[in-house]
């Protein structure tokens, strides 16, 4: 809760993040900031959390101003992958840009950039995107790549807005 980072975070390996960069069950991240960069030399980073994967976890009220960059796929604002539909994603906020740079538009190896989430199996409420999105496949200015497995939760967006270039 109300945490701070100030610094970019720099990587080639994968799942990095401004604040935290795996969460698994019964976490909560509430009012945290990021305001470093986040580059990341293949795929997977977000300004917040990368992985946000638990049941029973939350992420709310929190704000991205970095911008975010992967190599290949998964990056959002806010969370670059959450796999989860029995997590909470609420009133966030990206002002930073989120990008993919590789020039390849193999739907296996460029997508899921989003200015919210890369990638959310959930229900995400009550979020606001400004920055930039740019990618090749599944870009979007609040998520880039929502749910389709048929077993699962449909990914839901609820009073969302997004006034960022895309």
């Amino acid at each position: 809760k109300n945490c701070v980072n100030n610094g970019g975070v720099v990587s080639q390996g994968q799942q990095i993040a401004g604040i935290i960069a795996y969460v698994s069950n019964f976490v909560d991240i509430d009012n945290c900031v990021n305001y470093g960069d986040i580059e990341q030399g293949t795929w997977g980073a977000a300004g917040i959390c990368y992985t946000f994967t638990g049941a029973n976890s939350s992420l709310t009220n929190c704000i991205n101003y970095g911008d975010v960059t992967v190599g290949t796929y998964l990056a959002g604002g806010i969370v670059g992958n959450n796999a989860n539909n029995a997590s909470v994603l609420n009133g966030c906020i990206n002002l930073g840009n989120i990008s993919s740079t590789v020039a390849e538009t193999a739907t296996s190896n460029n997508y899921g950039v989003g200015g919210i989430a890369g990638q959310a199996y959930t229900t995400v409420t009550n979020c606001f995107n400004a920055g930039g999105v740019q990618g090749q496949v599944g870009v979007g200015g609040i998520v880039g790549r929502p749910s389709y497995y048929a077993s699962q939760a449909r990914t839901q967006l609820v009073n969302c807005v997004n006034v960022g270039a895309v």
